[in-house]
Formats: structure tokens, sequence, C-alpha cells
């Protein structure tokens, strides 16, 4: 069961469908499956860490070959994922990579965000690279 939750969700946690705000639609696919809410939860968390495990290795690799235009929306993944998990994506990076990400992310373009968001994805970024 746990399979096939994790089936269900991962295509709209990737393409950002389902979000923080989205929870009804979490609840319906595991209220589907039979699943209790708290076996969800824990089947959410660790499909997160995850993708963001595999997102981070993309992001080292790319940030190392200089290809910041390629960690765009990987790091716009991150920070959605980070949103259901308090930042706490259990990911550890080199504090060098770490910085250049969150310097990299200062220069995306924020167009259509507010001001208070654009901050608290600013916040959240840091909690998930464990800068301070």
């Amino acid at each position: 069961v746990t399979r096939m939750f994790e089936l269900e969700i991962a295509p709209g946690l990737e393409s950002g469908e389902i979000t923080v705000e989205s929870g009804d639609v979490l609840a319906d696919i595991s209220e589907s499956l039979g699943f209790s809410e708290e076996d969800a939860e824990k089947a959410l968390e660790n499909l997160l860490l995850q993708l963001s495990n595999r997102i981070f290795d993309k992001l080292t690799k790319d940030i190392r070959r200089g290809r910041l235009d390629a960690i765009v929306d990987p790091v716009k993944t991150l920070i959605r994922y980070g949103e259901f998990l308090n930042g706490e994506l259990g990911v550890e990076i080199e504090e060098k990579v770490g910085r250049q990400i969150f310097n990299a992310y200062e220069n995306f373009d924020f167009e259509g965000l507010s001001e208070t968001k654009v901050e608290g994805n600013k916040e959240m970024l840091k909690t998930i690279l464990s800068l301070s």
C-alpha cells in the first residue's frame, strides 16, 4: 500500500500540483487506499527525503560544473518539499556548495511572487541548506 501511495503522489509532488496548501489531495489519496493519516505522513516524509536526495545530487554536480542555469527549477522544487517538513530534508551538503546554491537563488527571477513569499522561500532554503 505504501508503494501505491508513493506512485499516486510522486508525480503531483514533482510537478508542483501537490503542495502544503493542497493537503486535501493527499488526504483523498490516502483515504482511497485505506491508509491511516499517520502511515500517509510517514510515507510522504520518506518519499520527500528520497526525492530531495536525488535533487541534491544533481544540484551539487551542476554547481561544481558552474551550470547555475540548471539549478533554478530543482531549487524551487526543494523549497516546495521543504515546506512539508519544515526544511528538514535530511540532506548533508558542503557549506561552500550550500552557499553557492543560496547565492544563485538570490539572483533568480522572482516575478509574480510577493516580497513576503520570496523572503519566506529564502529562509526555507537557508534551513534546507543548514546555513545560518
